[in-house]
């Protein structure tokens, strides 16, 4: 159990994400720097939503902004004015803006594998819209 592990068995990333993999709430035990590792932190919430207040307090209160080009235009989302502060509500925000159903990629990935990726777990983005469809008027 990590619970037990030295210090540096805490701080060694191969041996935390392993941990959260099956636990996700063993993230409490990881060292502070592996408490802000965004894939260390994704990998605990995925096996535990709970996990998330485990994270380190500084990653916790991140909020990214997003960015994304309609047009000519640029356009920015603030995380966090989204609801429940997971990747989902800033598609569903950026919809609502464009009034048409977007699919969101970054990095050459779409997001619909992880929709509800919390926001703590991402930095600061760009967001290439790579598919629009109107909205129904309804």
């Amino acid at each position: 159990a990590l619970w037990y592990a030295s210090d540096e068995l805490k701080n060694d990333r191969d041996v935390v994400m392993a941990a959260v993999r099956q636990k996700g709430w063993t993230l409490m035990h990881a060292s502070q720097e592996l408490r802000q590792d965004r894939d260390v932190v994704y990998a605990a919430w995925r096996r535990d939503h709970r996990a998330l207040v485990y994270a380190a307090e500084d990653m916790q209160r991140k909020t990214p902004r997003f960015r994304y080009l309609s047009g000519e235009r640029c356009h920015f989302v603030d995380g966090m004015v989204c609801g429940r502060n997971l990747l989902g509500e800033v598609k569903r925000q950026i919809e609502e803006r464009l009034r048409c159903r977007v699919e969101l990629m970054h990095d050459g990935r779409l997001f619909a594998e992880q929709e509800d990726r919390p926001l703590a777990t991402l930095g600061d983005m760009e967001v290439q819209i790579v598919k629009l469809q109107e909205m129904a008027d309804g």
